[in-house]
């Protein structure tokens, strides 16, 4: 463990830049038992960020969460930095997602916008997720519900200086509601530890040049149209804009350019192909 420790960026002073309820003791972390020591070994022998989100995938297993996400994103900041978006949810659940994000202008999904805007854990299913569902934001829980989605946590992560914003969705999958109160909630507080340790593992600079290095030959395949497209889509325009004001296409041909560049980055959805371009320095 002594090398991820001692890196440029030590684990303690990674986790001391997070701000709000997230400023955690590097101390108490340590002290609250063998997981999060296991844990930190475990990663340290990881060779690239593939290796590393198995491993956080197989800990949270074991406190009863069985899928995640975990997104990061520099909103703000002038050299306009790399994001990060890794998941293991369902691909079919990612399709229709995906699918309900292009279809509403005022698409809002509860769980995630509470990363933005939060710095606590938000349980879903309860009051206060429920108390902020919308008209917008139900298809999205209701598509939840559908693929056994109903139980889990959003986990926003802040830093001090504002200069990321970062947050982890990590769901019971097929849990009833007794399941998870009575055997599966009480880990939140071990999850959301880990959930930051592997965020500060993540974001150590020495392992952020390790992402998807597999998918950096075939990013050169990408055209120049499917390019444009993926640039117009993280400047926030929709597929209808980008074909009708932008491109001058067709939304079929359009649809078809982000098909392809998913293909050859590796994606399943369309935020989660802007991010890899962005990981991967071509936008």
């Amino acid at each position: 463990m002594s090398a991820f420790l001692s890196s440029t960026y030590s684990l303690a002073a990674l986790l001391g830049d997070l701000g709000g309820s997230y400023a955690l003791n590097i101390r108490n972390i340590f002290l609250n038992g063998y997981m999060e020591n296991d844990f930190v070994d475990t990663l340290n022998q990881c060779e690239n960020t593939e290796q590393s989100w198995v491993v956080f995938l197989r800990f949270i297993k074991q406190l009863g969460f069985n899928s995640a996400f975990y997104g990061l994103s520099f909103p703000s900041h002038k050299d306009n930095l790399p994001g990060i978006y890794l998941s293991n949810y369902n691909d079919d659940f990612l399709t229709e997602y995906d699918r309900l994000s292009g279809a509403f202008d005022d698409f809002n999904d509860t769980a995630l916008q509470w990363c933005f805007d939060h710095d606590v854990p938000l349980e879903w299913s309860s009051d206060t997720h429920l108390a902020l569902q919308t008209p917008q934001s139900a298809s999205v829980d209701y598509l939840a519900n559908d693929f056994g989605m109903t139980y889990g946590v959003s986990i926003p992560i802040r830093s001090r200086s504002h200069l990321y914003i970062a947050g982890a969705g990590v769901c019971a999958e097929g849990v009833n509601k007794k399941t998870y109160d009575n055997e599966i909630a009480i880990n939140i507080p071990t999850l959301v530890r880990l959930t930051n340790l592997y965020h500060a593992y993540l974001n150590n600079t020495e392992h952020r040049s390790l992402f998807m290095p597999n998918v950096r030959t075939s990013m050169n395949r990408v055209t120049e149209l499917e390019l444009e497209t993926i640039k117009l889509l993280a400047a926030g325009l929709t597929i209808k804009e980008i074909a009708d004001k932008r491109l001058f296409k067709s939304i079929e041909s359009v649809n078809l350019y982000i098909r392809a560049a998913k293909k050859k980055l590796q994606v399943k959805t369309s935020a989660q192909l802007v991010a890899r371009a962005m990981v991967l320095g071509i936008i």
